[in-house]
């Protein structure tokens, strides 16, 4: 995260070809994996940032078939002692609000904070690393805290 988001936000010229462009609140889940290239069960985005504008207006999840709902709690994203970002989870509902159906598919949102950026020149501050996948056992993908007892 700190390698390709980080670069992605200060450097106007970074490219990656194996994570796009993409504002992934505007597309439908099933409709993603195509945008991308990777052939694997888990795609990654660069995109829009999730969060407040300063006029107060959220983004808009809402897609063609249904909307994105967070879920969960945020969880810190720690680098040698240091918190350096966070990740937001939401889940796809097809359907509209209150009415709609919950689906297997998930995305995780990273962001860095703000002091991570001090220095940089150019900021791109509004993105943020997606990573989309179908959920189908309970468990969310990078967030697997393991305890080996010695």
């Amino acid at each position: 995260m700190l390698y390709f988001l980080k670069r992605k936000i200060c450097e106007n010229s970074f490219k990656f070809d194996s994570i796009r462009d993409v504002d992934v609140y505007k597309w439908d889940p099933e409709e993603l994996p195509k945008l991308s290239p990777s052939e694997s069960r888990q795609w990654y985005f660069f995109g829009p940032r999730d969060r407040r504008y300063p006029t107060g207006a959220r983004l808009n999840r809402a897609t063609k078939q249904g909307y994105w709902k967070a879920k969960g709690i945020v969880h810190n994203i720690v680098c040698n002692s240091r918190k350096v970002g966070v990740i937001k989870t939401a889940v796809f509902y097809r359907g509209r609000a209150r009415t709609g159906q919950l689906t297997d598919w998930e995305m995780q949102e990273y962001t860095l904070n703000e002091k991570e950026l001090e220095g940089c020149t150019n900021v791109q501050d509004c993105y943020a690393l997606y990573k989309l996948y179908k959920n189908k056992t309970g468990n969310v993908p990078g967030i697997i805290f393991q305890y080996n007892k010695h």
